[in-house]
């Protein structure tokens, strides 16, 4: 169990009265086998083993148990996850066997396992051949329990046996031109979790994927688009269920930081495919923009003005607020959102680009650091240049230094682990990074509100009060340039 063996999969929501559907004609006739799942997940009372990106559960099949170690992703950049699994004598995790995986660095010499919740599903499954590869079909219909809580669970998964990921792809993309089959990165264990601790899933930050020196751009890139598209999936999930600010922001958060991956992987990722993926991610940020710009509208310079706050005042803005939430739901559930991400993850795996040749092949191919040194260069001197002489800019043009800036942020964020000989001096760019978004955040929060303002009551009021802010932001032209 030291390897790093890795289970390749996607997940897909469907509705539940779908779902047997689908297998049913991803079977083609093929036998379909029936088995009662029990798993039972145990963590630290601190719930360290999550926390570092673990899952331990013992799981009962047709009378027999075996443990798995599960970790968010596989090391490297590599596709899939890492998976450790045994043979156990019955429902008790055996702590021995959990040392022998990379969780061991989690556990301490007395530590102590406690059962946090129960997951119980039918699965139905199938297996599929093809001439190069093996595919299992498998649908779960059931519940995760933790105590008195419950919630559903319907999931369909894929998961490659044998062979080329391309074989999954296919029969993934097949599928989601035959039924309204959602992406999903949320696992049972997720849900259990969110469970246990008393409340829904929570809407999901970008979490920095590990890069070694020894990885090329191209596998870097592939580590952190993968990284930007789970956020945007997971959200996306929370959205179609109920959508909430959180997940609103954190939707296009993702959306935005890999848009802007893209483009700063251009010189190794340019395809014939890479402007129609740049094209689909696009739509659907544009779709949740609305929600996003009334919810810091209502939370900053509506909510700041005293005036504002009688229910007459509140209604308008509220109702508005509603609307864009409903469109947001239903862009999560479209078609067109569903193809973008399937087909973001397709190319990012298996795009023309990680095949090509000459001198693209060794752009491609060049180390990361190379490649990591010389954009943050070329970054921080487009900054600088864009951002001369910031008081005297209009909004649209400062906006322009702002997503410049976030771009740059983007990367130092994700590249500083590659430079460690220096941790305070990065430290100190990505605080001073900081403190310019945020202040370049509030000057575009102030441009939103000057075209939403007006189509409610107390604009001038409000309106007033957002230019005093305007001016003394920008009364400090020098300060971000440190």
């Amino acid at each position: 169990m030291t390897g790093e063996p890795r289970e390749v999969e996607l997940k897909f929501r469907l509705e539940p009265a779908r779902g047997a559907e689908a297998l049913a004609w991803l079977a083609q006739g093929r036998p379909q086998s029936t088995h009662a799942l029990r798993a039972i997940y145990f963590d630290t009372p601190g719930c360290e083993l999550s926390r570092a990106g673990f899952a331990l559960r013992v799981r009962e099949e047709d009378g027999a148990w075996e443990q798995t170690v599960k970790s968010r992703a596989a090391a490297g950049g590599k596709l899939g996850r890492g998976e450790w699994t045994c043979a156990t004598p019955g429902p008790d995790p055996d702590v021995a066997a959990v040392r022998r995986t990379p969780a061991r660095d989690v556990l301490s010499a007395d530590t102590r396992l406690d059962a946090l919740f129960t997951v119980v599903v039918q699965r139905r499954a199938v297996e599929i051949r093809t001439p190069d590869s093996v595919v299992e079909a498998a649908l779960d219909s059931g519940a995760v329990h933790a105590g008195a809580r419950c919630a559903t669970v319907d999931e369909l998964e894929l998961e490659l046996k044998e062979g080329s990921p391309r074989a999954l792809f296919a029969l993934a993309t097949r599928l989601a031109d035959a039924f309204p089959a959602d992406l999903s990165v949320v696992a049972k264990s997720d849900r259990g979790y969110a469970l246990a601790e008393g409340g829904p899933v929570r809407a999901r930050h970008f979490k920095n994927p590990v890069l070694t020196s020894r990885m090329t751009a191209g596998q870097a890139f592939q580590a952190i688009a993968r990284a930007a598209l789970e956020q945007i999936v997971w959200n996306a999930e929370l959205l179609r269920e109920a959508p909430t600010s959180a997940a609103i922001h954190q939707a296009r958060v993702g959306l935005r930081r890999l848009r802007t991956t893209l483009k700063t992987f251009r010189s190794v990722n340019d395809d014939e495919q890479v402007a129609t993926i740049g094209d689909g991610l696009k739509a659907f940020s544009a779709e949740l923009e609305p929600a996003r710009n009334l919810d810091v509208f209502i939370e900053g310079a509506w909510g700041r003005d005293p005036t504002t706050h009688g229910a007459a005042e509140d209604e308008a803005p509220r109702a508005a607020q509603a609307a864009a939430y409903e469109r947001a739901r239903r862009a999560a559930g479209s078609p067109a959102a569903r193809r973008a991400l399937l087909d973001t993850l397709v190319w990012i795996e298996i795009g023309p680009w990680t095949k090509t040749r000459g001198k693209r092949a060794r752009r491609r191919d060049r180390p990361i650091t190379d490649f990591a040194a010389a954009s943050l260069e070329k970054g921080c001197s487009r900054l600088v240049e864009a951002g001369d002489h910031l008081a005297q800019l209009d909004p649209p043009a400062r906006h322009k230094v702002r997503i410049r800036a976030k771009a740059l942020r983007y990367a130092a964020d994700v590249f500083d682990q590659l430079f460690r000989s220096h941790p305070k001096r990065g430290q100190k760019f990505l605080k001073a990074l900081e403190t310019l978004l945020e202040d370049l955040g509030d000057l575009n929060d102030i441009a939103t509100a000057r075209v939403l303002a007006p189509g409610f009551s107390n604009a001038p009021e409000v309106m007033a009060r957002e230019a005093d802010r305007e001016r003394a932001l920008l009364v400090a032209e020098s300060y971000w340039k440190t």
